[in-house]
């Protein structure tokens, strides 16, 4: 989702909002009985952004975040968020050489 004029916090409460709509969808209608779930990833623009490429990158570590913590998470992108991501990547490089 894009929110332009949002600050994170409102973005925190919509995707919230979201993922409790979509846990709500009734799925029996579709003649199978499931649940549905979503992880979102939020960022919001930095001073030295100049495109949303970065936005978007960050918003994607946080999704990434959410979905490893066991997914149906709201994840705020922060610093730690991308040097954790960055050391998981180095030990996994580590371990496929």
């Amino acid at each position: 989702m894009f929110l332009p004029y949002s600050n994170e916090e409102a973005a925190i409460e919509i995707a919230e909002r979201c993922q409790k709509a979509i846990a709500a969808i009734e799925t029996k209608y579709s003649g199978h009985q499931f649940s549905l779930s979503a992880s979102f990833g939020v960022s919001s623009n930095m001073v030295d952004d100049l495109s949303l490429d970065p936005i978007l990158k960050r918003a994607d570590i946080a999704l990434y975040v959410s979905k490893n913590a066991g997914r149906n998470q709201v994840t705020r992108y922060s610093k730690e968020l991308a040097e954790q991501g960055q050391s998981q990547n180095e030990t996994i490089q580590l371990g496929l050489s």
